[in-house]
């Protein structure tokens, strides 16, 4: 196809756009369109050269921008139109995958919402069209990297009366989640994209909307969890989800975070801190709120609810233990505070469930249904007085290794726990004199199983008329 072919083809397409013609002409401008929709797929030196041509892109933008000012009031024109409309929009897919020229976005944004308010997704060709119009920014995301700058509240006012539709079609939702990358590879749209309201149904789609794309043993969707991990990590986020606490969705919200929180990702000193801050400033918060209902024996919806927070903030606090920067956190904000008053409550008023010889659950009754909590704290637990005096010191301050030696066994309802608890005490009482003289006197007053402290690798021996610890 020649360059006189392509310019009277473009000059056609252009004629039927911005005026009403006749079915022939519709039809003539397909089968040119075509043909060089076509050449421009197939060739990639034609591509390129029509590319490399600013001034010739420039006029396809122009044919695309300037579309969708006739009256489309007849359906058979209408189908027709959208039709060319289609070509013309394939047509700059292709070239802006060849070129790194700067593109007026916000003109083809507009146009995008010309499209959605005059066409509507009754039409035919509705779905794809919208498909090719996001697979243009796409596109463009991809081929100008981090040159690429667009206006986050034009993109939340255009797409958000199709945010549903897109979400529900994958073929639609995976270019605009490529296109989103290219958006908030800029830190200042992912904060905007929290504290701006009319971002609001944009964030809320990115979460909720992707919730199928992100569960627990399936293959994660990569497009979904990188925007997600830009969101939970940045410094907004914890207001955000401070005010969605209220919604019926805080729960779902929740889940998603906690997927996306503890992944393989390596997250940096900033991004760590910042989660810490949203995931214990709620854990405080709701650690205070069961505290309370345990010691009512409240076992309502509340107390369930809470409780399903609760474990997944712990769930987070512990898998991001992993970082150095985490557990100096939780050290600075006197987080053993707070855990050990949780722990005690839940070991005195929770169930613990064992099992007999037999098989059969034994499970202590009057107490509150109140699972996995202790195994969550007594594994942060561990890590914090890990080679921490200063932690060691305060453990036994509140009263903490009283609670790990009793938590020792075997709990259904709490997994690991006495493998957990085990590791804590060893940790507890390394290197501490104090520590080692407490456990010891409780264990002279029979008040400890001494199976435990051996498998903590300690012994109890008497020397000089003194009940003392030692390494065995």
């Amino acid at each position: 196809m020649n360059r006189i072919e392509v310019d009277h083809t473009i000059l056609q397409a252009r004629s039927v756009l911005e005026r009403v013609g006749t079915t022939e002409d519709y039809n003539t401008a397909l089968k040119k369109l075509g043909a060089l929709v076509s050449a421009t797929s197939l060739d990639h030196e034609f591509r390129i050269s029509l590319a490399d041509d600013f001034s010739f892109l420039e006029s396809v933008v122009d044919v695309v921008t300037n579309s969708l000012t006739v009256d489309l009031e007849k359906s058979e024109i209408a189908t027709l139109y959208v039709r060319v409309l289609r070509g013309m929009l394939i047509l700059l897919r292709n070239l802006v995958t060849s070129t790194k020229a700067v593109v007026d976005i916000p003109m083809l944004l507009l146009n995008v919402q010309h499209f959605i308010t005059k066409i509507g997704p009754s039409n035919l060709f509705f779905r794809k069209c919208l498909s090719t119009h996001i697979e243009i920014l796409a596109n463009l995301s991809l081929s100008q990297g981090k040159n690429f700058h667009c206006n986050l509240q034009l993109v939340s006012q255009t797409f958000d009366p199709v945010l549903t539709l897109i979400m529900e079609d994958e073929s639609i939702r995976q270019p605009f989640l490529i296109f989103l990358n290219g958006i908030f590879s800029h830190d200042d749209n992912v904060t905007s994209l929290l504290k701006d309201e009319c971002n609001e149904n944009l964030l809320e789609a990115l979460i909720l909307g992707n919730s199928s794309s992100l569960r627990v043993g399936e293959s994660v969707d990569e497009q979904v969890l990188y925007i997600l991990e830009k969101i939970i990590s940045d410094k907004s986020f914890k207001n955000w989800i401070e005010k969605k606490e209220v919604t019926d969705e805080s729960t779902t919200i929740l889940k998603i975070a906690r997927l996306v929180a503890t992944t393989e990702k390596e997250w940096d000193n900033t991004q760590c801190i910042i989660i810490m801050e949203w995931v214990f400033s709620l854990f405080e918060k709701w650690a205070d709120i069961a505290i309370r209902l345990l010691f009512s024996k409240e076992e309502g919806s509340k107390l369930q609810d809470i409780h399903a927070k609760l474990v997944i903030a712990l769930d987070i606090i512990s898998d991001l233990m992993k970082y150095h920067q985490a557990k100096q956190f939780l050290e600075f904000y006197n987080a053993l505070d707070p855990l050990i008053r949780l722990f005690r409550a839940a070991h005195e008023n929770g169930e613990i469930a064992t099992k007999k010889a037999s098989g059969a659950p034994i499970q202590r009754t009057g107490k509150v249904h109140f699972p996995m909590v202790k195994s969550l704290i007594v594994e942060i637990l561990a890590f914090i007085v890990h080679n921490s005096f200063e932690a060691q010191e305060k453990v036994r301050e509140l009263h903490g290794l009283e609670l790990l030696l009793s938590n020792c066994v075997i709990d259904d309802n709490n997994p690991f726990i006495k493998e957990r608890a085990i590791l804590c005490l060893r940790f507890v009482l390394e290197n501490n004199l104090k520590n080692q003289e407490f456990v010891a006197q409780l264990e002279a007053k029979e008040v400890v199983d001494d199976r435990a402290l051996k498998e903590a690798g300690f012994e109890v021996n008497v020397e000089d008329g003194k009940v003392k610890l030692k390494k065995c």
